[in-house]
């Protein structure tokens, strides 16, 4: 080794040295480099950019905590769009739309999808919230087609998940809808069924004046006991006597039947707390489907509408264009690692030469 540690001079002395040798090296790597930045394919790029439709800007769905845009995310609608884009069957539709297998010189599909997904094709997401969509190709004449194709697959297949959503969401609330109905349905008939049976029409009214009448008949009958009490002890006449038996046992007659379930306008005043608490209970039922009724009779309507009307998806902000320059290789960006890689290499080389023990 050398005895003494190494001074910038030191250091200008061994560069100086060997300028040829390192001057000779970086020049040829940087030649073998432009040769071989001449030799590589072309490829050009075609660049779209779509947005959300400003019709959704407003959309109460958007103001969710994941979609509120909130520390960078995205929105709701722009998180599907960006997942459809990434999604195999839009990369391989493209790829047989454009014989992809062949142009890249692959055996299937699989291999001609993952290429095109990793070398070219891009998504990526604006500052804005724009969707960059980006293909890359040889042919400087159908890349820009190919990234409009891009942009009308991701209109296509939105649609059509948009429409099966809402068909989906319309068979399923009418299927509840259908469930509710028939629970009303079999309510009805078993609240018609009990009323014929229990002779009811409207409990609340039909009980008051039941207690109303028996209370008033209850009342009569004592009085009618009294006076006949009286008349027995006064040695009124028997056909007197016999007379207000008569009445009063008619009265006490009348008085029995309003407990019994015999008659057709009057309820069993035994079963009264029973009628009353069943015809409550099943009024409650019968309110709450109905509620629930009214809930989902709107959101029906509502999926209808959505299944049926048209809905633009997103806009597009620019169409793809024919390039006039190619996007790859980077020429220049070649040749200058190539210059810096053999300058380094050389230095680090004619170093290690010169400071190793003679």
């Amino acid at each position: 080794m050398m005895e003494k540690d190494l001074t910038l001079r030191d250091y200008f002395k061994i560069f100086m040295k060997n300028k040829w040798l390192i001057g000779i090296f970086t020049v040829i790597v940087s030649l073998l480099a432009i040769g071989i930045s001449l030799l590589l394919p072309k490829w050009y790029a075609g660049t779209a950019q779509v947005i959300r439709p400003q019709s959704q800007v407003l959309d109460m769905s958007s103001l969710q905590v994941g979609s509120m845009n909130l520390f960078g995310a995205a929105d709701g609608p722009t998180n599907r769009y960006l997942s459809i884009l990434n999604s195999r069957g839009l990369k391989e539709q493209v790829c047989k739309r454009y014989n992809l297998v062949e142009e890249y010189d692959v055996k299937w599909m699989d291999l001609a999808v993952k290429r095109f997904q990793e070398k070219n094709y891009g998504v990526s997401l604006g500052d804005e919230n724009q969707i960059v969509i980006t293909v890359f190709d040889k042919d400087q004449e159908r890349v820009a087609d190919m990234s409009n194709y891009v942009v009308f697959l991701l209109d296509s297949i939105n649609s059509s998940l948009a429409t099966q959503f809402g068909k989906e969401e319309k068979v399923f609330i009418e299927s509840q809808m259908q469930t509710i109905l028939d629970s009303l349905g079999t309510l009805e008939n078993e609240l018609l069924y009990f009323m014929n049976s229990n002779n009811v029409l409207s409990v609340e009214d039909q009980i008051r004046t039941e207690v109303e009448f028996a209370t008033e008949l209850k009342y009569q009958i004592l009085i009618k006991e009294t006076e006949l009490k009286i008349m027995k002890q006064t040695n009124k006449s028997q056909q007197t006597i016999e007379i207000q038996e008569i009445a009063l046992n008619d009265m006490r007659t009348q008085y029995k039947d309003l407990f019994k379930k015999e008659g057709d306008l009057f309820i069993d005043l035994k079963k009264a707390p029973q009628i009353s608490i069943f015809m409550q209970q099943m009024e409650r039922k019968i309110e709450y489907f109905n509620e629930v009724l009214m809930f989902m009779g709107p959101l029906y309507e509502q999926a209808k509408i959505s299944e049926a009307k048209f809905v633009p998806t997103f806009e597009v902000l620019d169409y793809a264009h024919r390039p006039d320059r190619k996007a790859k290789p980077k020429k220049a960006v070649i040749v200058i690692a190539a210059f810096m890689f053999a300058l380094l290499t050389s230095g680090v080389y004619v170093l290690l030469k010169e400071t190793q023990d003679k």
